[in-house]
């Protein structure tokens, strides 16, 4: 999942983890700036956590093609685009992107390891009034 605020962006650590390992496939095309940026000093200390809740904790970005490059993938879910949909409403369309037919394998892939878990994420935190942990720049919490 993603989120943007007026000078960076952040994403969840499961779709870090996601990034650099389809990052070693150049089909998948992932700059090696955000790479950079998710192994760098200011998200060392997320990654290194141990699984559970530090997964979806959010690494920062301040670079302009990292950003730029952030925000243009469908599959990094958008916070703000989704987080008013009722648990239905979320249900109802991880259902739909479940039995969608998809153009490649690799848009599959995306599509099955990235923004299907990031809609029931959201749909979790309906069901079990789960909030998040935004980063402190964020407005829209």
């Amino acid at each position: 999942m993603k989120i943007k605020t007026k000078d960076r962006v952040y994403i969840q650590k499961y779709d870090a983890e996601f990034l650099i390992k389809t990052y070693e496939d150049p089909s998948f095309g992932i700059p090696d700036c955000v790479i950079a940026e998710i192994r760098g000093e200011e998200n060392a200390h997320i990654m290194k956590a141990n699984a559970g809740y530090s997964d979806y904790m959010f690494l920062v970005f301040k670079e302009p093609e990292s950003k730029s490059w952030i925000m243009d993938q469908f599959y990094l879910v958008d916070y703000e685009s989704y987080s008013k949909l009722s648990f239905q409403e979320l249900w109802d369309l991880v259902g739909a992107k479940e039995n969608e037919v998809y153009d490649s394998f690799n848009e599959r892939i995306l599509v099955w390891q990235s923004e299907i878990p990031s809609l029931n994420i959201l749909r979790n935190t309906r069901a079990n009034g789960l909030k998040f942990n935004f980063p402190e720049d964020y407005q829209g919490a």
